[in-house]
C-alpha cells in the first residue's frame, strides 16, 4: 500500500508539474496586455483560482522554507489591503481623505448626510485589482507547492515563451508597425512587443529571464553534467540576442533594470 501511494503521489505530482507550466505558458502568451478581453479575463482568473486551490491543497502540511512563509503573508496583506478598501466606514473617516470634496459637494446639494461608504472610489475597480493578483498569487503558491525536481521545468517554460516573444519581435521589426504579428493592434508603435501588448511588458519578460538563464547553467552542470565552456556559450549567445531584443523594444525602463 506504501508504494501504491508512492506511485500514486508521484503521478500527481507530476500531473501538477505539468499543469502548472501549461497554464504558465498561457498566462505569458495569451495574458499580455493590461486591457483584456472580459471573456479572456473570466477564463484566467477561474483557472488562476483552481491553480491556487490545488496549490494550497498541495502545501496543506507545510511550507517548504521560513522565507516562503512570509513571502505568502505578503502576498495576503495585499489582499487585506484591497478588502480594507470595500468595507463601508463612517462618514467622518472617508470624507477626510484627498479627492472626496466633489462627493461631499454632491450630497450638500442634494441636501442628504453624509453616508457610510468605503475608502475606494471606485470598488468595482477594486475588485477587479484583486481578481488580477489572482495569477500572481497562483504562480507564488503553484512555486512552492511543485516538487523541487520539476521546478527546472517552470525556468525552462519561461525560457521557451521569452524566446517565442524575441521571434515575433524579431517579425514585429523587420515588418514594421503595421507588422500583423502585434497581437493587441498597433500599440507597439515605438518599439517591439513580442506576445505583449507594451513594449515595457515585453522588456520585463525578458529582463527577467537573466537570473534564470544562471540557475539553468548550474543545473546544467550539476545535474547532466554538460561541460561547463558549452553551458557559458549557450548563455552568452542567449544574452546578446536579449540585449539586442532589450535595445529593441526601446523601453528605457527595461533596459535600465537588464542593467542592474
Amino acid at each position: 500500500m506504501t508504494g501504491e501511494r508512492a506511485d500514486r503521489a508521484g503521478a500527481g505530482g507530476w500531473f501538477f508539474g505539468l499543469t502548472v507550466c501549461i497554464w504558465l505558458a498561457a498566462m505569458i502568451l495569451l495574458g499580455g496586455t493590461s486591457l483584456p478581453n472580459q471573456t479572456v479575463f473570466a477564463i484566467h482568473s477561474l483557472v488562476s483560482f483552481l491553480i491556487v486551490i490545488a496549490a494550497a491543497w498541495r502545501l496543506r502540511n507545510g511550507f517548504p522554507t521560513r522565507l516562503s512563509v512570509f513571502a505568502v503573508v505578503l502576498l495576503l496583506l495585499c489582499f487585506v489591503l484591497i478588502a480594507l478598501q470595500l468595507i463601508p466606514v463612517p462618514p467622518d473617516i472617508w470624507s477626510a481623505f484627498p479627492g472626496r470634496d466633489f462627493q461631499k459637494r454632491i450630497y450638500d446639494i442634494i441636501q442628504m448626510p453624509l453616508p457610510w461608504q468605503p475608502l475606494s472610489l471606485s470598488p468595482t475597480a477594486t475588485r477587479e485589482s484583486a481578481l488580477a493578483l489572482l495569477p500572481a498569487t497562483a504562480g507564488l503558491l503553484a512555486a512552492l507547492a511543485i516538487r523541487p525536481q520539476h521546478r527546472i521545468w517552470l525556468a525552462i517554460t519561461v525560457l521557451v515563451c521569452a524566446m517565442l516573444g524575441m521571434g515575433f519581435g524579431i517579425v514585429q521589426k523587420l515588418q514594421g508597425i503595421e507588422s500583423s504579428f502585434y497581437l493587441y493592434g498597433k500599440l507597439g508603435a515605438g518599439g517591439i512587443t513580442g506576445t505583449f501588448g507594451n513594449r515595457n511588458f515585453f522588456a520585463a519578460q525578458l529582463y527577467t529571464t537573466i537570473p534564470l538563464v544562471a540557475a539553468l547553467g548550474m543545473a546544467a552542470e550539476a545535474k547532466w553534467r554538460l561541460p561547463s565552456w558549452l553551458i557559458m556559450v549557450f548563455g552568452g549567445i542567449y544574452i546578446v540576442i536579449l540585449i539586442i531584443a532589450l535595445g529593441a523594444t526601446a523601453s528605457r525602463a527595461g533596459i535600465i533594470l537588464a542593467m542592474v
